[in-house]
């Protein structure tokens, strides 16, 4: 049956013996297939010596036959649909939770709920295929928007916090020695938190010959305490000897990504 209602010539017309609501002409003569309220049966009186002798039935006209007597399609749209819906349901209402991939779960719920809701708005006498799946993905769906609203919530508290663990908070810091004997650079100082809690730092130290930047240092200087003052160094072998210069360019507080 390719579209549900025609087979090689064939269709549903008002059954001719009067027994039953329709009956199938398979373009040469009726048959004992019939259906009533869109339900299919066997005539167990078989075509029936008046469908026989009816004559052929006229050219179908469009919108023929009515709904009622269209027979459902095996794996109708509808099902794919309904399963898709609690699929993207189902998943949404787990990865919102999850920081930053909130927005794939925001998307997921709402093609979701767009599938279900349309699948149970399918018209026809009888219910949609799978229509307990696409209820369940329309509630499923429905509730991610509360998971995802709890994930964006999480995705700002994060945010935040590795902002201000970058954030190096109020200090001082002073280079106490800047000097380079042959090719080896030795660069010194001092920092001071004057923050209320302890704090860890990066200090990232330019090394420069005149204009001509030579390299950039990072020294950690780890748990700091508040108004406590602690001296950091490190050195480099440069490529050639000159007058050094440093410049402190930044201090912030640790990534994850940093190396000691």
């Amino acid at each position: 049956m390719s579209d549900g209602f025609s087979f090689q010539g064939g269709r549903w017309l008002p059954d001719p013996t009067g027994r039953y609501e329709f009956r199938w002409h398979n373009g040469t003569a009726w048959t004992a297939d019939v259906s009533v309220h869109g339900n299919r049966f066997v005539d167990p009186a078989g075509a029936g010596p008046a469908a026989a002798g009816a004559m052929a039935p006229p050219a179908p006209q469009p919108g023929w036959p009515p709904v009622a007597a269209r027979s459902p399609v095996p794996g109708a749209p509808g099902a794919g649909m309904a399963i898709a819906s609690f699929v993207l349901g189902i998943s949404s209402l787990i990865i919102g939770l999850l920081p930053f991939v909130v927005l794939l779960a925001f998307a997921g719920a709402v093609i979701g709920l767009v599938l279900g809701i349309r699948v149970l708005r399918t018209k026809g006498d009888r219910p949609p295929p799978r229509a307990g799946l696409a209820t369940a993905g329309v509630v499923l769906s429905s509730l991610a928007f509360v998971t995802c609203a709890i994930g964006v919530a999480l995705t700002v508290q994060v945010i935040r916090a590795i902002k201000e663990l970058r954030e190096a908070g109020p200090h001082e810091v002073s280079l106490t020695r800047c000097q380079q004997d042959g090719r080896l650079a030795d660069v010194r100082g001092t920092i001071t938190n004057l923050d209320e809690v302890t704090n860890s730092y990066v200090v990232a130290v330019e090394l420069s010959h005149g204009d001509g930047v030579l390299a950039v240092l990072s020294v950690h200087v780890d748990d700091v305490t508040p108004g406590g003052t602690e001296p950091f160094s490190t050195s480099e072998f440069l490529d050639e000897e000159g007058s050094l210069e440093c410049r402190i360019v930044e201090v912030r507080g640790p990534s994850l990504l940093d190396t000691p």
